[in-house]
């Protein structure tokens, strides 16, 4: 018995996982070295439309740090009923968090490709058109071009909460069309180009047919 409480004084009782890591009769040192191994293989993918990128924390001078120490975990296990931790399983986990620069971040996200304005495809409005005797609806198109600032904030978002994946488009990064083809101004568009067509007439200017000469496009 007490050879068992001078050893389980200094190393993890029997049954003990940390972050799903057996340290069961393993030193607070070695159980740190293999808890902060799993830290520092942290990445952040980003997913932009148009690709995506990986993020080291090397790439940003971050450092990887755990919130609660492995030390504090030994000294919640009692040594002087290190038997009783036969009959259970000492499950614990541990957050990390990622310290890094917040200008060292800026100059990363400046340096990737899809920042690069000439990289950058405008979205496109939506238009109709009188063609052939019918109305078409030409609908926006999404394009590439991204808000600076609000993906430092998606990264710094992702980054701080220790996530390990980050969608730019879903955290609204992308410049949007500013005529949508489910606006109002498009549906109003296209009842008056349909009204048009339901005169069934055609009038001549300067020899041009009324489907020639109506097209509705930006404001």
């Amino acid at each position: 018995y007490f050879s068992g409480v001078i050893y389980c004084s200094n190393f993890f009782v029997g049954k003990t996982k940390i972050n799903g890591y057996d340290v069961s009769y393993k030193s607070v040192k070695y159980a740190d070295g293999i808890i902060q191994a799993d830290a520092d293989s942290y990445t952040l993918t980003a997913d932009f439309r148009d690709g995506s990128t990986k993020l080291y924390p090397e790439d940003i001078g971050a450092r990887i740090q755990l919130k609660t120490s492995i030390e504090s975990i030994k000294k919640e296990q009692n040594p002087f009923i290190w038997f009783m931790y036969f009959f259970e399983d000492s499950n614990y986990s541990v957050d990390y968090k990622c310290v890094y620069d917040d200008d060292s971040l800026s100059e990363y996200i400046k340096g990737l490709t899809y920042l690069d304005r000439n990289n950058m495809i405008e979205p496109k409005d939506a238009y109709v058109r009188l063609e052939d005797g019918e109305v078409k609806l030409y609908e926006d198109t999404d394009g590439t071009v991204l808000d600076y600032d609000m993906v430092v904030e998606a990264f710094k978002d992702s980054l701080d909460k220790f996530e390990t994946k980050v969608d730019i488009d879903e955290k609204g990064c992308y410049e949007k069309a500013a005529i949508t083809s489910d606006s109002e101004y498009i549906q109003s568009t296209m009842k008056k180009a349909n009204d048009f067509l339901e005169l069934k007439a055609e009038y001549d200017f300067n020899g041009y047919g009324l489907g020639q000469w109506l097209c509705v496009q930006k404001r």
